[in-house]
């Protein structure tokens, strides 16, 4: 230990050396510091400099008259982006003629540039004048002819103006830059859609598919277009494999389950739909289809569970006491079908499931039956939207059916109701049954 330098020195002098050496390393940080604040400035006041336009960095320092003390004329470009600048002031006071007025200068002096040419169509967007901001599109297109948002842009200005095929060269062009532009293709959609051009619809995302076939967003939406057209077989397929590509697509598991349902798929519909109002239990239309597919395959119990969680809502619907009515009757339980009459909302119908409901309990039920033709409701109105409503969730030809025959058992008993016969021809005619529903 004695050989190392200044051991013996600080330990006579009890640790000065120590102190000595703490204070050294202070001094050492403290110029570290000192350095990287002078070199923090000066690479500010460079890059201020530069920006100002006021020196260049690759201006000698031994000039006579340094550049920064001149004054020189700002370029266009500057004088844009000063205009862009005082845009966005203007907006923050609420004065929209002023953004407008600031943009057009801006974009007059650099039309080559985006920021503000995209200021300024959202501006004009704003505005309604569609024709200006559709010559400033096609004027900034010149300068990008690869900017597929200018082409979006460019298609949704044709589509409000009417000029649809333009519209669809437009985004089709958009599309070609990118495949994946998602925006293009939801704009390419409304334009379909405001053509009422299903088919066509369905061409652009067959036709995206085979540029992107890993999409499952895509399969997804061309699965719904499918749907849409009636071509539940196309539609399946195309939610199937959207499913495959991604099983977290939940939306295409509660539309599978609804294409399930409507082509007597029930255990699969059931399968779907369960696994969807896991995640979405809030869902009304989705429970309710839920009910028909348990109620098909015989899953009583469970569908009067989801019909409680739905008659518990706050928005329950008359449809909702009818759909337990119908379930109860099916399950065994008149009694309490009888007690889930609605409210209101249905005085018809409603009456006429009481009547079926005491006839299976043994009870009186004439009376209900004769006091149809006399109650106040709309009839054609509960048909259409009630009735016709039950037949689709628990399957037109069973459920239709399966009403008929406990309506003929009502007709035993009671005097021939005018009211009774309607409802039973409107269900033949759900069912398509029509040479039977005229006599």
């Amino acid at each position: 230990m004695d050989s190392v330098p200044g051991h013996r020195t600080a330990r006579r002098t009890g640790g000065t050396h120590r102190q000595w050496m703490r204070w050294r390393g202070k001094r050492s940080a403290l110029r570290k510091i000192i350095m990287r604040t002078v070199y923090s400035v000066a690479c500010c006041f460079v890059a201020i400099s530069v920006f100002l336009g006021c020196v260049s960095p690759g201006d000698g320092t031994a000039q006579e008259k340094p550049r920064w003390r001149k004054n020189p004329a700002p370029t266009s470009r500057g004088a844009a982006y000063g205009h862009y600048i005082a845009a966005m002031t203007h907006a923050k006071l609420g004065d929209r003629a002023a953004v407008l007025e600031s943009l057009r200068q801006a974009v007059a002096l650099d039309p080559a540039a985006l920021t503000p040419t995209r200021a300024l169509l959202r501006s004009l967007y704003q505005a309604k004048d569609f024709d200006e901001a559709l010559r400033v599109c096609a004027q900034s297109l010149e300068h990008h002819p690869e900017e597929g948002a200018l082409w979006v842009e460019k298609g949704k200005l044709l589509h409000r103006l009417g000029r649809f095929e333009e519209a669809k060269a437009a985004l089709e062009k958009a599309r070609d830059i990118n495949p994946r532009n998602v925006i293009a293709v939801d704009a390419m959609v409304k334009l379909q859609e405001s053509t009422n051009d299903l088919v066509a619809e369905i061409e652009v995302f067959e036709g995206l598919l085979e540029l992107v076939p890993t999409s499952a967003e895509m399969h997804y939406t061309l699965g719904s277009l499918l749907a849409r057209a009636n071509d539940s077989a196309g539609a399946t397929l195309a939610l199937q494999e959207a499913l495959r590509l991604n099983s977290n697509l939940i939306m295409a598991r509660r539309l599978l389950g609804i294409i399930h349902l409507e082509a007597d798929r029930n255990e699969q519909a059931v399968i779907e739909l369960a696994q969807y109002l896991r995640r979405f239990p809030q869902d009304t239309a989705a429970a309710e289809a839920m009910v028909g597919g348990l109620t098909r395959i015989g899953k009583y119990a469970e569908a009067i569970r989801v019909l409680s969680g739905l008659l518990a809502r706050p928005n329950t619907e008359a449809k909702h006491y009818l759909y337990t009515m119908y379930v109860t009757l099916q399950s065994g339980h008149p009694e309490t079908a009888e007690s889930m009459a609605p409210p209101t909302g249905a005085p018809i119908l409603g009456t006429l499931f009481t009547a079926l409901a005491r006839h299976d309990q043994g009870r009186p039920f004439a009376p209900l039956v004769e006091a149809l033709d006399n109650t106040e409701g709309d009839l054609d109105a509960e048909c259409t939207e009630l009735l016709n409503r039950l037949l689709y969730q628990f399957g037109a030809e069973a459920a239709g059916d399966n009403l008929l025959a406990r309506m003929d058992t009502l007709k035993s008993g009671a005097t021939l109701s005018r009211t009774l016969e309607i409802i039973r021809a409107r269900i033949m005619m759900t069912q398509g049954r029509h040479e039977e529903a005229i006599p």
